[in-house]
């Protein structure tokens, strides 16, 4: 595993289609997914899973959004050409979410990036989020069947933010049923117990 992506934040896009059908694995990243468009756990990453999550509705817009620090041209805190940084939408998309005892692990499809361009199921945004970098979790403000505020998932070294408006628990293929309802608050307490059980 690589160490810098065990330290922070870490993201990446690939063309599944392009890879073979046991998924694939990036090093640098330390991120990995299947070509169903699942976030994985890489073997022999020391990583428990505690729970799988959906982030989706029926329309098939985002309920998923990543903000960053970026300049005009995408450029983020990592490249030393950046110029000025403002808080930017990086991703806005469908996604399915692994939390684990160590880290968010999250899938990100049919939407809108500012890296890859548009995204659909044959175009995949891989997000690492060690629960070491989450500051803290706000639940938001919903219930079964409206979200008045979304979760916020708050990165603050980082000055990032992922906002999550609709969370239902899936199950191992991550479907979480048509009819499925939100259940934001109790995606909210997990992150939130996961990231202190860590500290």
């Amino acid at each position: 595993m690589a160490d810098l992506a065990s330290l922070r934040p870490t993201m990446r896009s690939f063309d599944p289609t392009k890879v073979g059908a046991e998924g694939w694995y990036d090093d640098l990243t330390d991120c990995a997914v299947t070509r169903d468009v699942m976030p994985l756990v890489p073997d022999g990453a020391e990583e428990r899973v505690i729970g799988r999550w959906d982030l989706s509705q029926g329309d098939k817009s985002p309920v998923f959004w990543l903000d960053l620090p970026m300049d005009e041209e995408a450029r983020g805190v990592g490249n030393t050409e950046h110029g000025v940084l403002e808080v930017r939408t990086a991703v806005a998309a469908e996604a399915r979410c692994l939390v684990t005892d160590r880290a968010l692990r999250i899938a990100c499809y049919r939407g809108q990036s500012v890296g890859p361009g548009k995204l659909s199921k044959t175009a995949v945004v891989m997000l690492k989020v060690p629960l070491s970098q989450i500051s803290h979790v706000d639940p938001g403000k919903s219930n079964a069947f409206s979200t008045g505020a979304p979760v916020k998932v708050v990165l603050g070294e980082w000055e990032a933010v992922i906002s999550v408006k609709k969370a239902a628990r899936a199950n191992d293929k991550f479907s979480s049923g048509i009819f499925a309802t939100a259940k934001n608050n109790e995606f909210a307490a997990e992150v939130d117990a996961a990231r202190r059980n860590h500290g």
